[in-house]
């Protein structure tokens, strides 16, 4: 259960953050015109996606994930399981297109805890 309430925290913090920080990046959705060149070690993957793909839309993705995705965990097994996919998807997403480590690795282990011995076959 901790670790659920530490897999909620961690996304919705990330997401309130982003919009209560008063940038106006975030709330004019122009955050992933900055975000790709100006984050740790960015990579081969994060030029292209700098270069391509709708940055709105990214942005909007994002925002969406971090805090609609953890309200799902409230609705159930169901909802921890859509959440869990939510959260990887965007996890990988950001350790493909940029480098922190591994922040990421220790980001999705937290999310295994959304779900249940049934699902997990090991």
């Amino acid at each position: 259960m901790s670790f659920r309430l530490l897999a909620f925290k961690l996304l919705f913090c990330s997401g309130i953050c982003k919009l209560a920080s008063g940038d106006q990046k975030w709330s004019s959705l122009t955050a992933m015109n900055y975000h790709y060149w100006t984050q740790p070690l960015p990579n081969f993957v994060s030029w292209h996606s700098y270069w391509g793909g709708n940055k709105r839309l990214q942005a909007i993705g994002a925002v969406t994930f971090e805090i609609l995705g953890p309200l799902l965990i409230l609705f159930g097994r169901w909802g921890r399981i859509v959440a869990f996919f939510c959260f990887v998807l965007l996890i990988v997403s950001i350790y493909v297109t940029g480098n922190y480590g591994f922040f990421n690795i220790l980001s999705c282990v937290v999310c295994l805890a959304l779900l249940d011995d049934s699902l997990l076959l090991f």
